[in-house]
């Protein structure tokens, strides 16, 4: 996978998940509350790819047993998919946190498909309505959403493939002569200079605590 390639998944994936979300907020707003949990799980998802193509920018990877584990992740709607959000450089540690804890119930209990689906318990049919409620329909699209918006907002200017690009190719070695400095506004004009986006100060402290724990 080339870096262009693994902009343009980051780029289609949160726009995906940013319709799906939308979506999912008008049919809980229509009372259709099993429905639009389950499209909520769908947009954290497709968040979660987006945050796999963007943590594997700037690896140079020629490993063909990498890629085919970084397909398997891709399409494998698991526990790896969601803890690819914890790579994000743009997210807070209590959104990173809760998103995954809500994110890997709903995979490892199999809730989206209880929102689409008729069950069966003990013989009795038990409805997507049965089983999911408009509180839990109503914490998903709001945790989900709040990151999927926010990250969005981020790159709402320069477009999260370009942003990346631009890191990654044109001022490569600015960028790693900062970080390699330690130096907090280096970093964020460095970023600025050479992608359009100026990390705010909660963005920028991550970046930080994420540089220091390497």
């Amino acid at each position: 996978m080339t870096a262009e390639q693994l902009a343009q998944i980051a780029e289609a994936s949160l726009a995906n998940a940013g319709e799906l979300i939308s979506e999912a907020r008008l049919l809980h707003d229509a009372g259709a509350y099993p429905r639009s949990y389950s499209l909520a799980v769908l947009a954290a998802e497709e968040f979660g790819k987006c945050q796999l193509a963007t943590g594997t920018l700037g690896q140079s990877v020629d490993d063909a047993n990498y890629w085919k584990e970084w397909w398997a992740v891709f399409y494998g709607h698991g526990p790896k998919l969601t803890r690819a959000v914890a790579t994000s450089l743009f997210l807070t540690d209590e959104f990173k946190t809760k998103f995954i804890a809500l994110l890997e119930t709903a995979i490892k209990q199999q809730r989206r498909e209880v929102g689409f689906y008729l069950d069966v318990r003990e013989g009795q049919p038990t409805s997507p309505r049965d089983a999911i409620g408009p509180e839990e329909a109503a914490e998903a699209i709001m945790c989900f959403g709040e990151v999927i918006d926010v990250y969005a907002s981020a790159f709402s200017e320069t477009g999260i493939a370009k942003a990346y690009l631009d890191a990654h190719q044109g001022s490569a070695r600015e960028m790693r002569a900062a970080i390699r400095s330690r130096d907090a506004e280096r970093i964020r004009d460095t970023w600025e200079s050479t992608t359009g986006f100026r990390p705010d100060d909660a963005m920028l402290a991550e970046i930080m605590r994420k540089l220091e724990a390497t």
